[in-house]
Protein backbone atom coordinates (compact mmCIF):
# COMPACT_ATOMS: atom_id res chain seq x y z
CA UNK A 1 0.00 0.00 0.00
CA UNK A 2 3.06 2.35 0.56
CA UNK A 3 3.41 2.81 -3.37
CA UNK A 4 -0.05 3.55 -3.64
CA UNK A 5 0.49 6.68 -1.26
CA UNK A 6 3.92 7.43 -2.57
CA UNK A 7 2.39 7.59 -6.22
CA UNK A 8 -0.85 9.79 -4.54
CA UNK A 9 2.19 11.95 -3.37
CA UNK A 10 3.35 12.61 -6.73
CA UNK A 11 0.31 13.06 -8.17
CA UNK A 12 -0.58 16.03 -5.72
CA UNK A 13 2.84 17.45 -6.31
CA UNK A 14 2.35 17.85 -10.07
CA UNK A 15 -1.50 18.81 -9.62
CA UNK A 16 -0.43 21.72 -7.11
CA UNK A 17 2.12 22.55 -9.61
CA UNK A 18 0.21 22.88 -12.44
CA UNK A 19 -2.94 25.26 -10.66
CA UNK A 20 -2.27 28.11 -9.76
CA UNK A 21 -5.61 29.36 -8.86
CA UNK A 22 -6.00 29.43 -4.99
CA UNK A 23 -9.67 28.13 -5.47
CA UNK A 24 -8.06 24.37 -7.03
CA UNK A 25 -5.79 24.68 -4.25
CA UNK A 26 -8.42 24.55 -2.00
CA UNK A 27 -10.06 22.06 -3.25
CA UNK A 28 -7.47 19.51 -4.15
CA UNK A 29 -6.72 20.42 -0.41
CA UNK A 30 -10.12 19.02 1.01
CA UNK A 31 -10.31 15.77 -2.00
CA UNK A 32 -6.52 15.08 -0.64
CA UNK A 33 -7.90 14.87 3.27
CA UNK A 34 -10.84 13.12 2.21
CA UNK A 35 -8.35 10.74 0.50
CA UNK A 36 -5.64 10.43 3.29
CA UNK A 37 -8.27 9.95 5.41
CA UNK A 38 -9.85 6.44 2.93
CA UNK A 39 -6.51 5.10 3.20
CA UNK A 40 -5.94 5.25 7.00
CA UNK A 41 -9.35 3.45 6.76
CA UNK A 42 -8.06 0.93 4.09
CA UNK A 43 -4.80 0.37 5.92
CA UNK A 44 -6.13 -0.11 9.26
Amino acid sequence: MFYIMFFFDIYLDILRSWSKINLSEKILGTVSRMAMMHYKYILR
